[in-house]
């Protein structure tokens, strides 16, 4: 039996840590597969056989460039025969409709998405791709909910996990370490200073906290420069932290650990899983994020903590004002989904579906 993986592990980060946990749990948990990896360059780290596609961008935007990706891909596919393909990142198929995708169809393709948006051509490309896959992966169970409400049956929900074994500091050690106070709340932005994450709703909203608070802004520049947060935290230069590089998984966890809150003001262009979030659930802390789409739904029904109206700024302040002056209890709920987080159950539910669909191969 051979699985092949079509992953960008160079990604560091995410990419990285999926691609090396779902290859080791295939060889430990199903021994007798032939693992082979359609990658952009060889990942030294990682023991399995390796191909290449190279001098080819895979999140290209240029469809003579994706015909050339995906012809090179398919003459992999069809040299190596596979009883089932992983493709680890879905989302860059979007925009072409899953063109290519209905001449692997006998090889039992399984795909990761990890973000999804709806429009009228949006949907289109979703029933495209799914109606040549065997199965579509989400990490979240509201977006299982909506496919099926779209009438898109082959797919499975498999919660994007805790990944992180690092052992971090104590908060008290955590936040002397970055220059934070231990008597005042810390509130966390954590990650890329991407546009779809909606730092400057959370720069504004700010503004109008009337409560004492900290901000730890944490994660590698990107739409939003040191620039434009200085600019724009002027009022209160004096409560804010900035760590605003590439993350090691020891800064990560630590900027973690020093957390009371956990801040997503992610914009309603984005829908799916969130690592800060799952990271923060594990450590214990409370979560604010919006009240659209996956994030709201996991939010809402996992009692993580507050939800206010996404890009809306006078409901992101007021809720931090909220937060700000209640005591935090996590309920049973809120234990619960930490379990649902837990690497092992991620694990055992990719190798289930992977069992289940070279047997589908075998017959």
């Amino acid at each position: 039996m051979k699985i092949m993986i079509y992953a960008t592990p160079e990604s560091k980060g995410h990419h990285y840590i999926y691609f090396y946990t779902i290859v080791h749990a295939i060889q430990e948990k199903m021994p007798e597969v032939d693992i082979v990896a359609v990658l952009p360059e060889i990942c030294d780290e990682i023991k399995c056989r390796q191909l290449l596609i190279e001098g080819i961008n895979w999140g290209t935007k240029s469809f003579i460039e994706y015909f050339k990706l995906m012809q090179s891909f398919l003459k992999i596919v069809k040299d190596e025969k596979p009883d089932c393909i992983h493709i680890q990142c879905g989302d860059n198929f979007y925009r072409f409709f899953g063109l290519g995708f209905r001449r692997l169809r006998k090889y039992n393709p399984v795909i990761t998405f990890h973000h999804m948006r709806r429009s009228k051509l949006r949907d289109i490309s979703l029933h495209c791709i799914f109606n040549n896959i065997a199965y579509g992966i989400v990490h979240t169970e509201s977006l299982r909910r909506m496919l099926l409400e779209m009438g898109i049956n082959n797919v499975m929900h498999i919660e994007y996990p805790q990944f992180q074994k690092i052992k971090c500091p104590s908060p008290t050690n955590a936040k002397k370490n970055l220059g934070l106070s231990e008597k005042v709340p810390v509130l966390l932005a954590l990650g890329a200073t991407r546009d779809d994450k909606g730092l400057d709703i959370l720069l504004d909203a700010l503004n109008l906290v009337k409560y004492n608070f900290q901000l730890l802004i944490a994660g590698q520049e990107s739409s939003f420069t040191e620039s434009y947060i200085d600019k724009h935290t002027q009022k209160y230069a004096e409560k804010v932290v900035k760590k605003l590089k590439f993350l090691d998984d020891y800064e990560f966890a630590e900027c973690l650990s020093a957390a009371d809150f956990v801040i997503l003001p992610y914009k309603k262009c984005f829908d799916g899983a969130s690592g800060p979030l799952g990271e923060g659930v594990i450590q214990g802390k409370t979560i604010i994020g919006p009240n659209h789409g996956s994030l709201g739904d996991i939010i809402t029904r996992n009692h993580l903590g507050y939800v206010f109206e996404a890009e809306n700024v006078q409901s992101l302040s007021k809720i931090i004002n909220l937060a700000l002056t209640e005591t935090q209890r996590h309920d049973s709920a809120y234990v619960n989904y930490q379990r649902e987080l837990s690497p092992e159950l991620f694990i055992s539910r990719y190798v289930a579906l992977f069992e289940k669909v070279t047997a589908m191969r075998k017959e």
